[in-house]
């Protein structure tokens, strides 16, 4: 696997008072790897907003809770930036919604730069033109009206698999096995929020379904051409 060049990563590390920050940044530090520490997710998320970071790094050990809450705020304000989350595996919740990836203490600094290596793509890579945007799925980015903004990896892999295969029916049931690498079907609720949150990224209101048509019994088809970029 390539890794992309350390010295243009940006992290915001969400953490108890005490937590493990000195470690973890120091050892940031030492890669050349510009991180900033916040102690709630309130600030994480302002401090997100104010920089876009290319990950957010969620510690919930010292917090004495899962961090549900905290992990629905920072996807629902920082909907384009991946988020990793670390715990106690005896404080997980198995619900965590839009996450990239969840690792279980204990976590030393280098196991955690391993993760971050692993969700975020090599900097290289061609651009597709599809629909308003421009996509990149190596980098995980999309261009919409100049601006340049992360895809979490599951939405990543969704529109990967959808410029794929423009205006044919992509089945639930494909969708769930190659993104979710499952085939239950009896509940569908995560992939129906996923493809919304998915229009919104192609510049369209969710409830739009134009460009991502539903096509009831069958699937979801993309509905424009995927093209190189002019």
């Amino acid at each position: 696997m390539q890794k992309r060049n350390l010295n243009t990563l940006n992290v915001i590390l969400i953490e108890a008072k005490r937590g493990n920050s000195q470690a973890y940044t120091e050892f940031f530090k030492s890669k050349n790897i510009d991180a900033r520490v916040a102690h709630t997710a309130k600030a994480g998320i302002e401090s997100g907003l104010e920089r876009m970071p290319d990950i957010v790094i969620l510690d919930t050990s010292g917090m004495r809770t899962g961090g549900e809450r905290m992990v629905k705020s920072i996807v629902s304000d920082l909907p384009n930036v991946p988020l990793l989350v670390v715990c106690e595996k005896e404080n997980a919740v198995s619900s965590y919604e839009g996450v990239a990836e969840i690792i279980y203490r204990p976590c030393t600094a280098r196991r955690l730069l391993n993760a971050v290596h692993r969700i975020l793509p090599n900097p290289k890579g061609t651009w597709l033109q599809v629909g308003k945007i421009q996509y990149s799925p190596e980098q995980h980015k999309i261009r919409l009206n100049g601006i340049v903004s992360h895809l979490t990896p599951k939405k990543n892999q969704l529109l990967k698999l959808f410029s794929s295969r423009p205006h044919q029916i992509v089945s639930r049931l494909e969708l769930l096995k190659e993104v979710w690498d499952t085939e239950y079907t009896g509940d569908t609720r995560t992939l129906d929020v996923h493809i919304s949150w998915l229009r919104k990224t192609l510049g369209t209101d969710p409830q739009n379904t134009e460009i991502l048509e539903t096509v009831r019994g069958s699937g979801y088809r993309l509905n424009v051409d995927v093209t190189d970029p002019i």
